[in-house]
């Protein structure tokens, strides 16, 4: 898990706003139950895929601690993702959030769920015969 954040960290180290020590601790646990979810649905998400969601991750936990939430979406784009990788992603941000006394968003859940939903299109796509 190191690596990947190390990876993250390497990647916006010129930006306004490079990784700290505060972001990593966060980024360990959000990340660790982001691959367990990973490894329970069998998914093999590529290292773009997971550094999609480490750049993610990273912004969340930096709203979750600054207090910032993001916008709502509108019920259509919910309606793209399944009910129950919905469910899944509340149950792994509950995990993460619960402890800090923090609620995410429905749209927090469903930008992860979406990750999660691209995860599970690439992994299968592996799957098909050649």
């Amino acid at each position: 898990m190191s690596s990947l954040i190390d990876l993250l960290a390497e990647t916006v180290a010129q930006t306004s706003r490079p990784v700290s020590d505060d972001d990593r601790a966060e980024l360990l646990v959000l990340l660790t139950l982001v691959e367990q979810q990973s490894a329970d649905e069998t998914l093999s998400p590529t290292q773009e895929r997971r550094l999609a969601i480490a750049v993610h991750a990273l912004a969340f936990v930096r709203r979750m601690r600054d207090g910032e939430r993001l916008d709502d979406l509108g019920p259509e784009v919910f309606a793209e993702v399944p009910e129950e990788r919905l469910r899944d992603v509340r149950q792994l941000l509950a995990l993460y959030c619960t402890p800090r006394a923090q609620t995410p968003s429905e749209t927090e859940v469903l930008l992860f769920a979406l990750h999660f939903e691209a995860a599970r299109q690439s992994t299968s796509a592996l799957d098909l015969p050649a």
